[in-house]
Protein backbone atom coordinates (compact mmCIF):
# COMPACT_ATOMS: atom_id res chain seq x y z
CA UNK A 1 0.00 0.00 0.00
CA UNK A 2 2.84 2.35 0.84
CA UNK A 3 4.48 2.56 -2.57
CA UNK A 4 1.49 1.97 -4.82
CA UNK A 5 -1.09 4.59 -3.99
CA UNK A 6 -1.07 8.06 -5.49
CA UNK A 7 -3.80 9.33 -3.15
CA UNK A 8 -1.72 11.03 -0.47
CA UNK A 9 -2.92 13.43 2.19
CA UNK A 10 0.00 15.32 3.69
CA UNK A 11 0.35 18.53 5.63
CA UNK A 12 3.77 19.66 6.73
CA UNK A 13 4.57 19.49 10.42
CA UNK A 14 1.26 18.02 11.57
CA UNK A 15 0.07 14.72 12.92
CA UNK A 16 -3.53 13.58 12.53
CA UNK A 17 -5.89 16.53 12.54
CA UNK A 18 -9.62 16.82 11.93
CA UNK A 19 -8.94 18.66 8.66
CA UNK A 20 -6.51 15.98 7.47
CA UNK A 21 -9.04 13.21 8.23
CA UNK A 22 -11.79 15.09 6.39
CA UNK A 23 -9.50 15.64 3.39
CA UNK A 24 -8.82 11.89 3.23
CA UNK A 25 -12.58 11.24 3.61
CA UNK A 26 -13.25 13.54 0.65
CA UNK A 27 -10.55 11.80 -1.40
CA UNK A 28 -12.24 8.42 -0.89
CA UNK A 29 -15.57 9.97 -1.85
CA UNK A 30 -14.16 11.69 -4.94
CA UNK A 31 -12.85 8.35 -6.22
CA UNK A 32 -16.30 6.75 -5.75
CA UNK A 33 -15.21 4.31 -3.05
CA UNK A 34 -18.44 2.93 -1.56
CA UNK A 35 -19.44 3.76 2.00
CA UNK A 36 -20.68 0.23 2.70
CA UNK A 37 -19.09 -0.61 6.05
CA UNK A 38 -16.00 -2.14 4.44
CA UNK A 39 -13.68 0.82 4.93
CA UNK A 40 -10.72 0.50 7.30
CA UNK A 41 -8.16 2.99 8.59
CA UNK A 42 -4.91 1.83 10.14
CA UNK A 43 -2.97 4.43 12.12
CA UNK A 44 0.05 4.43 14.39
CA UNK A 45 -0.29 4.68 18.16
CA UNK A 46 0.81 8.33 18.17
CA UNK A 47 -1.89 9.09 15.60
CA UNK A 48 -4.42 7.13 17.68
CA UNK A 49 -3.62 9.40 20.63
CA UNK A 50 -4.09 12.42 18.40
CA UNK A 51 -7.46 11.07 17.20
CA UNK A 52 -8.57 10.79 20.82
CA UNK A 53 -8.15 14.58 21.07
CA UNK A 54 -10.68 15.11 18.24
CA UNK A 55 -14.13 15.58 19.76
CA UNK A 56 -15.93 13.94 16.85
CA UNK A 57 -13.80 10.80 17.27
CA UNK A 58 -13.96 10.41 21.05
CA UNK A 59 -17.11 12.16 22.27
CA UNK A 60 -20.29 10.11 22.71
CA UNK A 61 -22.36 13.17 21.74
CA UNK A 62 -21.09 12.68 18.18
CA UNK A 63 -20.71 8.91 17.84
CA UNK A 64 -22.90 7.39 20.54
CA UNK A 65 -21.81 5.61 23.67
CA UNK A 66 -21.49 2.24 21.92
CA UNK A 67 -18.68 3.50 19.65
CA UNK A 68 -16.38 5.05 22.24
CA UNK A 69 -12.77 4.00 21.50
CA UNK A 70 -11.87 2.86 25.00
CA UNK A 71 -14.63 0.31 25.54
CA UNK A 72 -13.27 -3.23 25.35
CA UNK A 73 -11.13 -3.01 22.21
CA UNK A 74 -8.97 -0.43 20.54
CA UNK A 75 -10.79 -0.60 17.20
CA UNK A 76 -13.72 1.75 16.73
CA UNK A 77 -16.20 2.94 14.13
CA UNK A 78 -16.16 6.54 12.89
CA UNK A 79 -17.16 8.05 9.54
CA UNK A 80 -18.34 4.63 8.34
CA UNK A 81 -14.86 3.26 8.90
CA UNK A 82 -13.26 0.83 11.35
CA UNK A 83 -10.23 2.60 12.85
CA UNK A 84 -7.41 0.39 14.11
CA UNK A 85 -4.08 1.35 15.73
CA UNK A 86 -1.01 -0.62 14.64
CA UNK A 87 2.65 -0.34 15.59
CA UNK A 88 4.06 -1.76 12.36
CA UNK A 89 3.27 1.05 9.92
CA UNK A 90 6.19 2.47 7.91
CA UNK A 91 8.01 5.55 9.19
CA UNK A 92 10.71 7.32 7.20
CA UNK A 93 13.99 8.77 8.45
CA UNK A 94 12.40 12.22 8.73
CA UNK A 95 9.82 10.96 11.20
CA UNK A 96 6.82 10.82 8.84
CA UNK A 97 4.50 7.87 9.59
CA UNK A 98 2.38 6.46 6.75
CA UNK A 99 -1.18 5.66 7.83
CA UNK A 100 -3.72 4.11 5.47
CA UNK A 101 -7.46 4.44 4.88
CA UNK A 102 -8.73 1.83 2.45
CA UNK A 103 -11.67 -0.18 1.19
CA UNK A 104 -11.55 -3.93 1.78
CA UNK A 105 -11.84 -4.70 -1.95
CA UNK A 106 -8.82 -2.52 -2.82
CA UNK A 107 -6.43 -5.12 -1.40
CA UNK A 108 -6.15 -8.78 -2.34
CA UNK A 109 -4.83 -11.65 -0.27
CA UNK A 110 -4.03 -15.07 -1.68
CA UNK A 111 -3.11 -18.33 -0.03
CA UNK A 112 -0.81 -20.39 -2.25
CA UNK A 113 -0.78 -23.27 0.19
CA UNK A 114 -2.26 -23.84 3.60
CA UNK A 115 -0.11 -24.24 6.67
CA UNK A 116 1.88 -27.45 6.49
CA UNK A 117 3.71 -28.92 9.46
CA UNK A 118 6.71 -31.23 9.39
CA UNK A 119 7.66 -32.89 12.68
CA UNK A 120 10.79 -35.02 12.74
CA UNK A 121 12.62 -36.86 15.50
CA UNK A 122 16.37 -36.40 15.69
CA UNK A 123 17.68 -39.18 17.91
CA UNK A 124 21.24 -37.85 17.96
CA UNK A 125 19.92 -34.75 19.74
CA UNK A 126 17.00 -36.42 21.51
CA UNK A 127 14.68 -33.75 20.18
CA UNK A 128 11.75 -33.16 17.90
CA UNK A 129 12.15 -30.49 15.25
CA UNK A 130 8.98 -28.76 14.12
CA UNK A 131 8.80 -26.79 10.89
CA UNK A 132 5.68 -24.91 9.75
CA UNK A 133 5.38 -23.62 6.19
CA UNK A 134 2.84 -21.66 4.18
CA UNK A 135 2.70 -19.64 1.01
CA UNK A 136 0.76 -16.38 0.96
CA UNK A 137 0.82 -13.06 -0.79
CA UNK A 138 -0.93 -9.73 -0.93
CA UNK A 139 -1.35 -7.21 -3.69
CA UNK A 140 -3.00 -3.93 -4.44
CA UNK A 141 -6.08 -4.33 -6.62
CA UNK A 142 -7.35 -0.74 -6.85
CA UNK A 143 -5.00 2.13 -6.03
CA UNK A 144 -7.97 4.51 -5.90
CA UNK A 145 -9.33 2.53 -2.95
CA UNK A 146 -6.44 3.58 -0.69
CA UNK A 147 -5.52 6.94 0.78
CA UNK A 148 -2.14 7.33 2.46
CA UNK A 149 -2.18 9.82 5.30
CA UNK A 150 1.28 11.13 6.12
CA UNK A 151 1.73 12.25 9.73
CA UNK A 152 4.75 13.81 11.37
CA UNK A 153 5.92 11.84 14.36
CA UNK A 154 8.78 12.49 16.72
CA UNK A 155 11.35 9.67 16.70
CA UNK A 156 12.95 9.09 20.08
Amino acid sequence: MDSSTTNIVSANNTGVTRDKVLEAFETLGDTDIPDDGQRFAVVGWKQWSELLKINEFANSDYIGSDELPWQGTQAKEWLGTTWIPHSGLPIDAGGVRSCFWFHKTAIGHASGSDVQTDITWHGDRAAHFVNNMMSQGATLIDENGIVKIECDEVII
